[in-house]
């Protein structure tokens, strides 16, 4: 088979004429098949989907009390240090100056 260069005097007679065997394809491959999803499936799917989220953010607020709760003690305990380091300089104070009047 020749090719045309020339489109001008292509005619729709051409088109009928058959297709040499180098231009025919052949197509027998397999096709991959697509199942069609059953909407009580995908809502079901998507219920598993929403109570894990559930569960995450709960578990996720729980984490969060725990952090609160936590930094909470941790606090009062850092103020109770710091009473207790008042209260010792407090008293190394009140001895210096017993000493500072005694010894006058």
């Amino acid at each position: 088979m020749q090719f045309k260069a020339d489109w001008g005097d292509y005619k729709v007679e051409h088109l009928k004429k058959k297709k040499s065997k180098e231009l025919q394809t052949v197509i027998n491959r397999r096709r991959p098949t697509i199942t069609a999803l059953h909407s009580s499936h995908l809502s079901k799917t998507y219920d598993e989907l929403a109570t894990k989220k559930m569960e995450l953010v709960e578990a996720q607020l729980e984490g969060q009390k725990h952090d609160e709760e936590r930094k909470q003690v941790e606090f009062l305990l850092r103020k109770q240090i710091l009473e207790l380091d008042i209260e010792i300089k407090k008293e190394q104070l009140r001895k210096l100056k017993q000493d500072n009047t005694e010894k006058q």
